[in-house]
């Protein structure tokens, strides 16, 4: 079984690094695409080493330039299945990887402001309404704070708020940070990245199956 990492171009010389579980690093390629794997065994769940040395494997790349992730864990059965795969979709791999080869993604995790403690259901589900108002209000004046900088925007809901989601050029990343600093929102707000643009890739090119 392969487990795959990420897809980069073929061109640039290989980065010499293991894999998860210290497996070897190893790529196919197709037109102008590698796609970096490793062999790997079946397993019922994920360890927290293991997805550390994932991401830091796509990491690697991504300091390089453009990458299309994988989300973790995908697998294919054997070799050949990975080339019909490759070749089916290399055309469409190249497209992104031109396109976002000078991007990265930035994301805002907007906390969701706690309801206010009531005796009442009718209070309680006001209170409700105006933190999801609020929540709304800020990412909009996020998005509004750094229009110029975010070539695509995508958002959703999470359990504990609001995830936003920026496409930026590369070496712009701190000027989006300060931006977003600028802000009122304190700790209920923060920035990370810069990350792979994983957000706004084809989702059937991330998880091929």
């Amino acid at each position: 079984m392969l487990l795959l990492y990420c897809m980069t171009r073929n061109d640039p010389p290989a980065t010499p690094m293991t894999g998860v579980g210290g497996a070897r690093l190893l790529h196919s390629d197709e037109q102008s695409v590698a796609c970096w794997y490793s062999e790997t065994q079946p397993a019922q769940s994920s360890a927290q080493a293991d997805v550390l040395a994932f991401h830091g494997v796509v990491n690697a790349f991504f300091q390089r330039g453009a990458v299309v992730p994988f989300r973790f864990p995908t697998t294919l059965p054997d070799a050949a299945a990975l080339q019909t795969w490759l070749a089916a979709n290399a055309s469409e791999v190249t497209r992104e990887l031109e396109r976002l080869g000078p991007m990265v993604q930035m994301e805002i995790h907007l906390a969701n402001p706690a309801a206010r403690a009531s005796g009442s259901g009718r209070e309680y589900l006001e209170s409700r309404r105006d933190a999801e108002r609020s929540l709304a209000d800020r990412a909009r004046l996020a998005r509004d704070a750094v229009a110029d900088l975010a070539a695509e925007w995508r958002q959703r809901e999470t359990r504990d708020g609001l995830r936003c989601y920026a496409l930026v050029p590369r070496g712009r990343e701190q000027e989006f940070v300060a931006r977003i600093g600028a802000l009122a929102g304190g700790a209920t707000s923060r920035v990370t990245g810069p990350w792979p643009p994983a957000e706004f890739l084809n989702a059937a090119l991330t998880r091929p199956s």
